[in-house]
């Protein structure tokens, strides 16, 4: 009957011991969580500036051409961008002139 009771009161102390040890990790995790939030915010606004760096060019006569039409385009609104600053993606359409996805990475 002591054997018995030396385990009881042991599972009660392990027991104890494990509900402060899990209340400490609940402390650690709600502390780390409010640390991140800021984080996800700002990963939030940068993948706005991300999207907001796409264009999409509609009506250019040399869709067809991967390039001179948007190097224009570009170049217009920055004279020093070349053409390693942007990728180009010819949009599928059924109009002669195919819209042109346009990522620009300089202002990103």
């Amino acid at each position: 009957m002591d054997d018995l009771r030396t385990k009881f009161d042991t599972l009660i102390r392990d027991n104890q011991k494990l509900k402060k040890e899990n209340e400490a990790l609940k402390v650690r995790m709600n502390r780390m969580e409010s640390d991140m939030e800021p984080m996800k915010t700002k990963m939030d606004k940068e993948e706005i500036v991300q999207e907001s760096c796409n264009l999409v060019l509609v009506g250019l006569k040399d869709s067809q051409d991967n390039g001179v039409g948007v190097q224009k385009v570009v170049q217009t609104t920055d004279p020093e961008t070349t053409s390693n600053d942007y990728v180009i993606e010819v949009l599928p359409s059924k109009a002669p002139r195919k819209p042109i996805f346009l990522k620009v990475y300089v202002y990103c």
